[in-house]
């Protein structure tokens, strides 16, 4: 059995669209049981018929957050974004682009 936190759970209606989001100090490990909790979620939200839109991330970065690197789960992809620009993605207000 595997018992989880999600740190942030974001739901954008107008858009159909849910984040859960796994936030980690930059040297903070991630356990590979929350990895797999993610993951075994994100697989059993990709083959739903919802015409909901459903993404996992880790965030990892330190107060003030000047910038903080976002992974998608379960891709791997990943980018280093300014804070400004963590702000509007997480208002849904911008998107990022993962590599």
């Amino acid at each position: 059995m595997t018992c989880i936190n999600i740190d942030c759970l974001l739901v954008k209606v107008s858009q159909k669209r849910i984040r859960f989001i796994e936030s980690k100090h930059d040297c903070e490990h991630v356990p590979k049981s929350q990895l797999a909790a993610l993951q075994i979620l994100n697989s059993v939200t990709s083959t739903s018929t919802s015409k909901w839109k459903v993404e996992y991330y880790l965030v990892r970065g330190d107060p003030p957050y000047t910038t903080v690197e976002i992974d998608e789960v379960p891709t791997g992809k990943h980018t280093t974004v300014p804070k400004s620009e963590l702000i509007k993605w997480l208002n849904f207000q911008t998107e990022i682009y993962l590599y």
